[in-house]
């Protein structure tokens, strides 16, 4: 919100890049109800940052469908760029034959990789099963 202003104030334009919405993460983690005053306020500062953006930036095909209903009648280009591994082109190799193992001198080193999401709500669905 500072950033937005700063840039109105001083004249010149802001593109938002967005990754979760709120209040709906809040709404479907269960931690506030849709008809709430926090829910409300969330929207309402929301629709004002939309609304002075020369642009938006998502990472995925769902959130450019809730962007483009929560937008409606404000003019603003919405652009995916999608933000995860191509499965199609992208494969498991042999250790041998990767190259990047061999660029970072990390062939017979152990190398752990998380790839994945992790927050509250992971932990929060894993305790209650």
């Amino acid at each position: 919100m500072a950033a937005s202003r700063a840039a109105l104030a001083r004249g010149t334009s802001y593109t938002l890049l967005v990754h979760d919405n709120y209040p709906e993460i809040l709404v479907a983690a269960g931690k506030i109800r849709e008809s709430s005053l926090t829910a409300k306020f969330f929207s309402f500062f929301n629709r004002w940052l939309y609304k002075h953006a020369s642009g938006i930036v998502v990472v995925g095909r769902d959130m450019a469908e809730l962007l483009e209903r929560k937008t409606a009648g404000l003019s603003i280009p919405i652009q995916n760029i999608p933000n995860w591994a191509e499965l199609e082109t992208v494969s498991p190799r042999p250790r041998e034959e990767n190259s990047l193992l061999a660029e970072l001198g990390l062939f017979g080193k152990f190398v752990l990789l998380y790839a994945g999401n992790m927050g509250p709500n992971d932990v929060d669905n894993h305790r209650s099963r």
